[in-house]
């Protein structure tokens, strides 16, 4: 996997597997259709965590490791981690939406202090290859697009290597229905 540092944006691509039938167009990015307004229409809610976000860092400060970011999105979380925790340490983004990680590669690239320290992977939460040791985990709105047994094989995959300190941090999306 490629490291931050560099200067440029790093990005790790991942192969789909191909459409099973050709007969009808198969969409398989649920956000291709949303992923322009996206960053728009979640702003808000980001400005809102943003506070609750730096205040769950807090303490992570003196802990090594990598900063991973499953189901990144447009970027708001991992500007957010960078600027809760200003070292340098390496962030790692996964997103796995080719429409919302546009945005993402674009977010990084217009800040040379993204450029410098996040990695974007296109990989998903249970196949991206996890760094060795995780400073902190993020999974903001994206834990309720896993099944229960997808959410027991993430923690599984995560608790090992969760840095003494480290933290895990997630929110529950509201459901939209009873």
């Amino acid at each position: 996997m490629p490291r931050a540092g560099s200067g440029r944006v790093q990005f790790t691509p991942r192969t789909d597997p191909p459409p099973l039938s050709t007969e009808e167009p198969m969409m398989n990015d649920p956000y291709e259709r949303s992923a322009e307004y996206i960053d728009i229409m979640i702003a808000d809610a980001w400005d809102a965590f943003d506070p609750s976000l730096a205040e769950a860092l807090g303490g992570v400060d003196a802990v090594e490791g990598t900063i991973v970011d499953l189901g990144a999105g447009s970027g708001r979380g991992v500007r957010a981690v960078c600027a809760a925790l200003p070292d340098d340490s390496p962030v790692l983004a996964v997103e796995p939406s080719p429409a919302l990680r546009a945005v993402l590669l674009a977010r990084v690239h217009e800040d040379a202090r993204l450029r410098r320290r996040v990695t974007v992977d296109s990989g998903d939460a249970l196949n991206t290859p996890l760094p060795d040791r995780i400073r902190a985990l993020l999974a903001m709105n994206m834990i309720g697009h896993l099944p229960p047994g997808q959410r027991q094989e993430l923690w599984a995959r995560v608790a090992p290597r969760l840095a003494p300190g480290g933290r895990v941090i997630l929110n529950l999306a509201p459901p939209t229905a009873p």
